[in-house]
Parts: structure tokens; sequence; C-alpha cells
């Protein structure tokens, strides 16, 4: 197919056109080159990238048709829980008003879209995984934003009838991430011979799924995307753990037989902070996807990255 993907040099973004460039696609690229894009990510990709803002309508009108781009695969968002409890408006305008200009430019232009969203949509879980037909109820101003943009796309969906498809991942993690996110932050802070900074008491609790399983979903999704459109997946491992487990098992790789507990900084908890997040990949696995890499492993190939 020929794929747009927006936010190509960040984390999650160039994992997903690795992936497509390595199955055949035609990839292009966008992104704005913000303090979390690198370009490093994707130089050896053959692929050309274009330096804008998914807010420019007009410039992403051009580009989608000149490429004569068939999927727009949206990765581009302001993604920093704590950066936008200081401030939402790059939020809102990136979340939200850039989404809006991707679905008016993919209506004028006949283009379908793959948007990615966030389990965190969904809020905190009370006795069971939320499904995709969960309701929605964030409860940060990022997540908030997020779940303003899911909702636009489905009006988009039902008034302009164009081919539109959501993925709400949980916390992706491996090679590349940047250093804000948590389990960079920890190998960081170890590596330095800091403390590892945790929120309250540091029980809380995400799943964790592998960015490369997270780009191979897309291209599975991409694949069928006929069948798909329309509909919304959830994308998680399954695998759940609490942020002083993900301590341990990092400070475990770096100091084998170490005592992870002296390493903790105890820091005030985030405002809103959510408990816990909980979805059922159930539906995108009954349609033959398989998660294939290894936590352990992963962790160990962003120890050594890092």
């Amino acid at each position: 197919m020929r794929v747009t993907v927006t936010g190509a040099y960040g984390f999650i973004g160039s994992h997903v056109c690795r992936e497509l460039v390595s199955k055949g696609h035609d990839v292009v690229g966008i992104d704005s080159c913000t303090y979390a894009a690198d370009p490093a990510r994707v130089k050896d990709l053959d692929m050309i990238v274009h330096q804008m803002d998914i807010c420019d309508q007009g410039m992403l009108q051009d580009i989608l048709k000149t490429s004569g781009t068939e999927v727009i695969v949206n990765t581009a968002a302001e993604t920093h829980v704590d950066n936008s409890i200081v401030s939402s408006s790059k939020f809102v305008k990136s979340n939200v008003e850039g989404v809006r200009s991707i679905l008016d430019a993919c209506r004028i232009t006949g283009t379908s879209l793959l948007h990615f969203s966030t389990d965190e949509v969904y809020g905190v879980p009370l006795d069971s995984a939320f499904t995709e037909e969960s309701g929605l109820n964030p409860r940060n101003p990022y997540s908030a934003t997020k779940a303003a943009a899911d909702l636009l796309i489905r009006s988009y969906e039902v008034t302009h009838g164009f081919k539109t498809l959501t993925l709400r991942p949980s916390n992706n993690f491996g090679t590349g991430q940047h250093l804000e996110k948590f389990i960079p932050t920890i190998i960081r802070s170890l590596r330095s011979g800091k403390g590892v900074p945790v929120y309250g008491d540091g029980m809380q609790e995400r799943e964790w799924t592998s960015v490369k399983d997270t780009a191979r979903a897309v291209e599975f999704l991409l694949r069928d995307f006929e069948r798909n459109a329309g509909q919304i997946f959830n994308l998680s491992s399954g695998i759940s753990m609490t942020n002083l487990k993900i301590v341990e098992k990092i400070v475990s790789v770096l100091f084998p037989g170490e005592d992870y507990r002296k390493y903790l900084n105890w820091v005030n908890d985030r405002p809103g902070h959510d408990r816990k997040y909980w979805i059922s990949s159930s539906k995108i696995v009954n349609l033959g996807f398989v998660f294939e890499e290894e936590f352990e492993e992963t962790v160990e190939d962003v120890c050594n990255s890092v």
C-alpha cells in the first residue's frame, strides 16, 4: 500500500515506518520535529519525510495527493501526561486540532485513516478489562484530548462516510524511546547513580507492550483494511506490572543481585494519577494477530541502548 505516517521521527511512528518498509509498503513520513523527534530513527529507511505540522491542512492535502496515499497512519501526538498537567494547550492543538486537520484532508482527498489513540481514554477499570465497547472516561488532560479525537473521528465516519480505523494501545516500550518516558528514565537514573523517581507508593499498574508488536499490529490491520475499517482495536500484550516491579526488573538487569529498594527516590504523586489501566486485546487476537516479543528480552535491549 501507499502509506503516509505522521510522527515518523517519533518513537512509535519510526517503528511503524520500519515495519511497513520491511513489508514492502511505499511509505512517506511527516513530522513537525518537536523535542521528541529524532530523524536518526529512520535515516536508514528508503523513504521521504516532510517536515510540517499536521495542523497545516493545505500542505497535508498536497502531500497526500502527490504521493497517492491510500491510508494515513496518524501517530503524531503530544503524549507526556506530566506536560499536559502543566499546560494542555499544545495537547489540544496537536491531538484535537491536528486530528481535525487530518480528517478534513482525508475527506477531501479520499484518503483512509488509521489513528493511534490510547488505553488511557477508558479511565480506571473496576473489576474487568475494558473492551472496545467500553465507554470513555479520560482523567487527565492528555487522555481527554485523545478521547476528544476518537469522538471526532467517529463523527466524521458517520457524517462523511469515509473509512477510518482506531488503535488503542497500552504503554509501549522498546529501543529508541524518548528519555522522558518511564523505562528510559529508570535506566538513565540508575546509570547516573541517581535514585529512581517513583510517584506516590509506586503501586500504579500498567500493561506493557513492545513497540515492535505495535508496529506489527499496524501492518496486520492494514493488510485487510477494507474489512477492518470502521472498527476500534485495543492492543496490549497483557503483561501487567506495578511501577515498583518495573524498577525491580531493570535493576536486576543492570545490577544483578542488588536490592532495587535502595535505588528508590520517592516523590509526590502526580495529580489525578490513574491507579491502573487494563484492556482486552481479544478482538485483534481473534483475527489472528500474535504478540511475539518477550518482555525480558525487550527490557534487556532497552537497557543496552540507553
